[in-house]
């Protein structure tokens, strides 16, 4: 744990990547194996679940502290970060005694979720006599599942590859998917030679970076459109399909297995050859294989599958799938990801051909453009066919990692708007943690602007720069009017343009509408909240959704 602390510290005290991954690198080097490896697990997005829960936390700390309660309160208002709050009010201990992190995971924080609240406080008061601020403020962000680090993913792989002697690319395959957090696995991930691997092990995903702009500014960036192949951009969960020596797996970008809730894309790999990883994306879909193309349903019928603890097999026949691929990364056993995209999309179609017609596996669509006009007008139809945009791959390019700029971009239809009044905010994570910037926003529920009161309908935090959140954080300080918790309701009068990639019904929000992917494009210093737009609205907007949804299927 001390060393695991000192790395936390390091990597917070810098912005200087080589400083970074200098810093994570001697953490490998200098580590013992057990340690490394869960300290491994944290860096790359590892968390524990919260179990105890903030009340309890604040409630013990004030008795520990000799303080009341609401002066803990108040230091966490001037701190702005919970756990360096109550790492700040305990006393020092006298002897600090500073665990292994390993040790630290066996012994208290995996039993502490299978205790109750006596054994809880115990477990915790136990800590808190031995370990003084410093090494306390990364063990509370680990208990209450908020850590975060100033390293992200890429650069931990760049240091452990240096540490072990390989290609920060083969060291990002090793990590996709699942490893064993012990020092075998540690070992495993580091051995000089690769030693099998697991046959389950996803490839790591490229990523396309955006374009934007009309088709003039896209000429301007990518050249000629001849250079370049076109995709829809699809809605959905991003995967890849593996039928390997093992049972055919599931992978989504997300690094989880989601075959369960997918039994038919499962059954339908048992029909690939072994040896054959697909990368694309599983959609929802109206219109069974073989009955022409059909098509996509929103990203929330898919949600209905994955959240579900039971899949019932009704379930599976409500929301269909379909999974549409659009690259073949290993064919027969061998890598293909070096290979040009021409290559690998004619082995693709070839192989994805062979499978019976009434399979739920198809390929994506892929056709060219003679102008950039052509694809402007595409893309701006991209929302009544149920996609996102489109998808510009280089020709003749490699498989990528990561987001490499330079072959694969995303051009995305114009998001849908609306402008909305802010009428909650609570302090945001991190370097932000003494600021208030994540934000609640709502409509009015009258049949016109400025009528009857404001209903919630979307939360963000992105959007803004640093100098316009200073000043939101100053109005939200001198313009409370309730609080709950973290949260402090304001008075109704900062009014923003709020952009969403979709709109569905939602039986979970009070406003029984839901946005997809909110985010503020810009505050509109010229409005007042009287003029911020109605439930009403956006009402219409989700029949327009809903009724472009039934037009497609009818087609």
């Amino acid at each position: 744990m001390r060393r695991f602390a000192e790395l936390y510290y390091a990597l917070d005290a810098t912005t200087r990547t080589s400083e970074k991954v200098a810093a994570l690198r001697a953490y490998f080097d200098e580590s013992p194996l057990e340690d490394a490896a869960w300290g491994l697990r944290l860096l790359t997005g590892g968390r524990f679940k919260r179990t105890v829960s903030y009340p309890n936390l604040r409630r013990w700390a004030a008795e520990a502290a000799s303080l009341p309660e609401w002066l803990i309160a108040e230091c966490h208002e001037a701190v702005g970060d919970f756990s360096e709050t109550i790492a700040l009010v305990l006393p020092e201990p006298e002897e600090p005694e500073i665990p292994a992190l390993a040790e630290l995971v066996r012994t208290v924080l995996e039993p502490m979720r299978r205790m109750d609240e006596r054994e809880q406080r115990a477990a915790l008061e136990g800590i808190w006599r031995t370990m003084d601020g410093r090494h306390r403020l990364v063990f509370h962000k680990l208990l209450s599942g908020s850590f975060r680090v100033g390293a992200g993913r890429k650069l931990v792989i760049r240091a452990l590859a240096a540490h072990a002697g390989v290609e920060p690319a083969v060291m990002e395959h090793r990590l996709s998917g699942s490893w064993e957090v012990s020092a075998d696995g540690v070992r495993a991930l580091c051995a000089a030679e690769s030693e099998g691997g697991d046959p389950a092990r996803p490839y790591p995903f490229f990523l396309a970076s955006p374009v934007e702009g009309d088709a003039a500014a896209v000429e301007a960036a990518l050249g000629p459109p001849s250079e370049w192949m076109c995709e829809w951009k699809w809605d959905g969960i991003r995967a890849q399909l593996i039928r390997r020596e093992a049972e055919p797996v599931l992978w989504s970008r997300g690094e989880d297995m989601i075959g369960r809730a997918f039994p038919e894309l499962i059954d339908a790999a048992r029909g690939l050859p072994i040896g054959t990883v697909l990368d694309g994306e599983v959609l929802a879909w109206r219109g069974a294989p073989g009955e022409g193309d059909g098509v996509p349903l929103p990203f929330n019928a898919l949600q209905r599958r994955l959240n579900r603890v039971d899949y019932q097999p009704t379930l599976f026949d409500d929301v269909p799938v379909r999974f549409l691929a659009y690259d073949l990364l290993e064919a027969a056993g061998a890598d293909l990801r070096e290979a040009p995209i021409e290559d690998r999309r004619g082995q693709l179609e070839s192989l994805v051909g062979s499978l019976p017609n009434d399979t739920p596996v198809a390929v994506s669509e892929a056709f060219t453009v003679c102008h950039w006009s052509r694809g402007e007008a595409m893309k701006d139809s991209a929302r009544e066919r149920g996609v996102e945009g489109l998808m510009l791959k280089r020709r003749g390019s490699p498989y990528r990692t990561g987001r490499t700029r330079g072959d694969w971009f995303k051009w995305k239809v114009d998001p849908l708007t609306a402008d909305c009044v802010l009428i909650a905010a609570q302090p945001g994570s991190g370097r932000r943690a003494s600021l208030f910037t994540d934000y609640t926003f709502g409509v009015w529920d009258g049949e016109r602007p400025g009528a009857g009161e404001l209903v919630p309908i979307a939360k963000a935090y992105s959007g803004l720069t640093d100098q316009e959140i200073k000043r939101v954080d100053h109005f939200v300080r001198t313009h409370i009017t309730g609080r709950h918790g973290p949260v402090r309701t304001v008075e109704p009068k900062l009014v923003f343009e709020i952009g969403f990639e979709g709109i569905a019904a939602s039986s979970r929000h009070k406003s029984g509408i839901a946005l997809r992917f909110p985010r503020m494009l810009r505050w509109r210093h010229d409005k007042q909240a009287h003029e911020a737009d109605t439930l009403a609205t956006m009402r219409s907007l989700l029949e327009w959704s809903e009724r472009s949804i039934r037009t497609r299927g009818s087609t």
